[in-house]
C-alpha cells in the first residue's frame, strides 16, 4: 500500500526552498508548487492500495499561461521531471 503522506513529504524535501501547498480532496492529494504569482505546477496524486494515478498541470489557477510567463515553462517542466523521476523510483509511476 502506498503511503501518500510519505510521498508528499518526499516531494516537499525534493523541492526544499520552494513554496509547496498541499490540499486534500477526498482520496486525492493536490500539491501546488508556486513558481511566481502567475505560474504554479500542480501535481495530483490519487492512490488506491498499491495503484496510483498522477497528473500534472502548469499555469495559473485556471491552468492558463500568459504570454509574459512563457519563460517559466522550462523551470516548470524541470520540476515535473524531477517529481516524476522520484515517483518512478518509488514505483508509483512508470
Amino acid at each position: 500500500m502506498v503511503n501518500v503522506e510519505e510521498v508528499v513529504e518526499e516531494v516537499k524535501n525534493l523541492l526544499k526552498g520552494r513554496e509547496v501547498n498541499v490540499e486534500r480532496e477526498g482520496e486525492e492529494v493536490i500539491l501546488t508548487i508556486v513558481l511566481n504569482e502567475y505560474v504554479s505546477v500542480y501535481v495530483s496524486i490519487l492512490c488506491s492500495g498499491n495503484e496510483c494515478g498522477v497528473s500534472y498541470a502548469i499555469g495559473d489557477e485556471n491552468f492558463v499561461i500568459d504570454s509574459s510567463q512563457v519563460g517559466m515553462l522550462d523551470e516548470a517542466v524541470k520540476i515535473i521531471k524531477e517529481i516524476n523521476e522520484l515517483l518512478a523510483k518509488r514505483g508509483i509511476v512508470k
